[in-house]
């Protein structure tokens, strides 16, 4: 669930009040780092606060700016003072107003379902633009993990998801040992395909290249990818077709990539990985939509099969409830 339906969930559920929500959830999510004590004392927060009754999911809002994770060396002060007057703007600009009174003195019950559900909304808004700042604040400042990209991007508008936006964004991943130890699995037998994350738009897997292991050539089929190497280096070979009649196929050119090297490809191109220098390296794939076969081509024999993928390993536990759509 992303932050900003967490959020909503945590204030319609009773489980915080609107200012708690929107914290909780951002720390939740990994943006800021919030103490039990900071979240209890949100409990001073309901309806508004001060003399201008000030909505609290602003008053949030700019706690969360001054907690985020991710903050400039310099001048973070400033950067949390820019980021909460942003929310506040795009606020205003909504709903005409920032007063809390004002903002519900349509219902006439404060207890009311209408009532709780619109201020539920407001939860979701102010969670939703805070989320957006934060995220922007990671990237430029190097901050932005494996866990919150899966995150960011599981969010972002259709029209913006495309394999130069994800490409441009896995550039500046900075991903920790720690964040994916769970998947650094090896196999003396192959490469392994080790689950990091998926859901329907697309999935993220840590492949481990042992010596002498290396991929078959292959396509992804209608999925585009985007490869970024962990640790070690990677070769990658790519092949061309040489007529749409036939399954032959030409080396084309050679990507030598170092740690923090990044490639891409769009669906039907063909290429090879294998770990240089006979050395394991670990790289992260990103396939959207999820792969779930590829085309392996035999260079020798100018042919071509269909073969089903398999995880190792599977690392995000809700992924289990769909086991099928991933051919296990």
């Amino acid at each position: 669930m992303g932050c900003p339906e967490l959020a909503k969930n945590l204030y319609l559920s009773k489980q915080a009040n609107s200012a708690r929500s929107i914290l909780q959830s951002l720390d939740n999510h990994g943006l800021i780092n919030c103490s039990p004590e900071v979240l209890q004392s949100t409990s001073a927060f309901e309806q508004g606060i001060g003399l201008q009754n000030t909505c609290s999911c602003l008053v949030a809002s700019a706690m969360a700016a001054s907690l985020a994770k991710a903050k400039p060396e310099k001048n973070s002060s400033e950067t949390a003072k820019k980021i909460s007057s942003q929310i506040a703007q795009d606020f205003q600009e909504k709903y005409q107003t920032t007063k809390c009174s004002e903002l519900i003195n349509k219902f006439s019950e404060f207890s009311s379902p209408e009532r709780k559900n619109h201020c539920a909304e407001i939860v979701e808004f102010v969670a939703s633009k805070t989320v957006d700042l934060l995220t922007k604040q990671e990237i430029d400042s190097g901050n932005f993990s494996l866990t919150r990209f899966a995150d960011y991007l599981s969010h972002l508008p259709a029209e913006e998801f495309n394999v130069e936006t994800v490409f441009r964004l896995m550039q500046l991943v900075n991903i920790d040992t720690e964040e994916i130890k769970k998947c650094l699995n090896f196999s003396p037998e192959n490469y392994t395909r080790n689950l990091f994350y998926k859901d329907n738009r697309f999935e993220i897997l840590i492949m481990c290249w042992d010596t002498n292991q290396k991929s078959p050539i292959h396509d992804h089929d209608q999925s585009f990818s985007v490869e970024k190497v962990f640790s070690g280096k990677i070769t990658n070979i790519n092949y061309k077709r040489l007529s749409p009649e036939t399954e032959e196929i030409q080396e084309t050119n050679t990507d030598n990539l170092l740690e923090g090297g990044v490639i891409f490809s769009i669906p039907g191109e063909i290429h090879k990985i294998e770990p240089a220098e006979n050395l394991p390296a670990v790289s992260i794939h990103l396939y959207s939509p999820p792969l779930k076969q590829m085309k392996c081509f035999n260079l020798e024999n100018k042919t071509a099969q269909w073969a089903k993928l398999r995880y190792l390993y599977i690392y995000q536990s809700e992924v289990w409830q769909s086991l099928a759509s991933c051919y296990l």
